[in-house]
């Protein structure tokens, strides 16, 4: 009987190592994450909407989180796109377990685009002088 306990345990133990591994290096994709990661930035910018596909989740056990990643994501700003290259960012696995979805270390990278659409994009969130007179002379 004690054999079985020990077999069973040392089974568990090594399936749950093998599960570690898995998701802290290769991970999953899963769109689940979504409808958390829009949210939190319309918290930021209330007008701004993403268009988010599959989200990359891998394991970080060492710091208890989860890095998410997004490749290939459009941002629509007053009818402007944006295309982005990829979002980046951090999510407490605590804040998963109390059921609050809280992200931290939000990185963004846009794929190349016009420097006039830069700052036209910039003008729109912040109507400055400046920016328009740039807009102006960039061509």
């Amino acid at each position: 009987m004690i054999k079985i306990i020990y077999r069973i345990t040392i089974t568990l133990i090594l399936l749950l190592i093998i599960l570690t591994i898995y998701l802290s290096t290769i991970g999953i994709k899963t769109d689940k994450f979504n409808a958390g990661i829009i949210s939190q930035i319309k918290n930021i910018k209330p007008n701004v909407e993403l268009k988010l596909k599959d989200v990359s989740v891998t394991l970080n056990p060492f710091k208890f989180e989860i890095n998410a990643k997004t490749i290939g994501t459009n941002v629509v700003f007053r009818d402007r796109i944006i295309k982005l290259e990829s979002i980046k960012s951090n999510i407490s696995l605590k804040s998963l377990i109390n059921k609050k979805f809280a992200l931290s270390k939000i990185s963004i990278s846009t794929k190349s685009l016009a420097i006039k659409d830069l700052i036209t994009f910039i003008r729109i969130q912040n109507n400055n002088t400046k920016l328009f007179i740039a807009e102006q002379f960039i061509k």
